[in-house]
């Protein structure tokens, strides 16, 4: 098969663009039978080699101009201009997978993957106007739709019943990079953290969804001498309005002095932070996966998450559920973990088997299986 993949949103560090290129990998080094047609952006050619190398089953294309390309004024005539270039490569790809969902181009063999659905539950703001728009033209026209949890396949199917068909479950994996760090190795005092300090983490980015409100509040709420032995630090991407109104709440809360707010971490230190935090605390509203929580756990770091969406579903007996809408219960799950050494010990080992059942080489069998299924029924 000649398989076309758009990779201009994929070099970040957003969940989605973690999907977009583990899973990429995946396929490249399994199915090396079949071609992969990476188109990208004129200037991102020299980057996306670096992540997947030049073996002879990788065809490059950098021919997308910049969406910005004219300016923002003319940005219309620049997707016209893109969309075009998708057509003409259409005629000899046989299948394009995209993994990043808007905006998508007016072609017809294509399978998508939507990684959830919550934008869906706020019709009246103008981003979420343009994801159902996003979401009716997929329905009508993707061959495939891969989700990432039997939660987002249960929800795509309750707004729109007759996608079932269509849908396909693949689990995300967790890269072979994450595993557990000796302390010995374990270097952070560039980041104000000192050897042997106990700390609670969060991973993610800031955003009303992730609920760092309620974690900052539960917090909060334990007894000052707990908060002296074990800091609070988040990892939390974001700028601007969220970032101002994040520092704000950490000082409302009085928590200034015993947290660490860090931005921007690149993989190795998030590695080392996950191996050496005390325990990782992520009480989402609600997650299409939830990766943080399955990297947290092969880094042999305990986990604290909500029991909504998908969370259940990834964390499975390996982790502490709590309601994300009550603090005192993500507060006293934090406590229970402190005093219950067992408790977390036992956390830890479950942890390690969990993880263990989700890696991006099943991800990418179950995903070219989808693939081989189109393939065969336009033969």
């Amino acid at each position: 098969m000649k398989l076309g993949f758009d990779t201009t949103s994929i070099l970040g560090n957003s969940g989605i663009e973690t999907y977009g290129r583990e899973l990429l990998k995946a396929l490249i080094q399994l199915y090396q039978e079949h071609e992969f047609h990476l188109i990208t952006n004129k200037n991102k050619k020299g980057k996306i080699a670096s992540i997947f190398g030049n073996t002879p089953n990788i065809i490059y294309h950098n021919c997308m101009p910049h969406e910005l390309m004219l300016g923002e004024a003319l940005s219309p005539i620049t997707r016209v201009i893109k969309n075009l270039i998708w057509k003409r490569k259409e005629k000899y790809i046989d299948l394009f997978h995209f993994t990043y969902f808007f905006r998508l181009p007016k072609i017809r063999n294509y399978a998508v993957t939507l990684h959830d659905l919550f934008l869906l539950d706020y019709p009246e703001k103008k981003l979420e106007r343009k994801f159902k728009k996003s979401i009716n033209y997929i329905l009508k026209n993707a061959a495939l739709i891969f989700v990432p949890s039997y939660y987002v396949a249960q929800d795509l199917t309750r707004f729109h019943p007759d996608s079932k068909d269509k849908i396909i479950v693949t689990y995300e994996g967790v890269s072979g990079n994450y595993k557990k760090i000796p302390k010995e190795h374990i270097k952070l005092s560039e980041y104000g953290i000192q050897p042997d300090e106990t700390f609670f983490l969060y991973v993610g980015r800031i955003d009303p969804r992730k609920n760092l409100s309620g974690l900052i509040e539960a917090y909060s709420l334990l007894p000052e001498e707990v908060r002296r032995e074990h800091r609070l630090v988040l990892v939390a991407n974001g700028k601007g309005l969220l970032m101002e109104e994040l520092k704000s709440k950490i000082i409302e809360n009085g928590i200034k002095g015993n947290t660490i707010l860090l931005q921007s971490i690149p993989e190795n230190k998030l590695i080392e932070l996950y191996s050496a935090a005390f325990c990782f605390v992520f009480p989402t509203h609600g997650e299409g996966f939830g990766l943080p929580v399955l990297e947290a756990m092969k880094c042999g770091c305990p986990v604290i998450t909500s029991n909504n969406t998908s969370l259940p579903e990834v964390a499975g007996n390996a982790a502490i559920l709590i309601n994300p809408e009550d603090i005192n219960e993500i507060k006293n799950a934090m406590l229970k973990i402190i005093s219950d050494n067992e408790l977390r010990e036992r956390l830890i080992e479950e942890g390690f088997r969990n993880a263990s059942l989700f890696s991006w080489e099943e991800a990418a069998r179950r995903t070219m299986k989808g693939y081989q299924t189109i393939f065969n029924n336009k033969l």
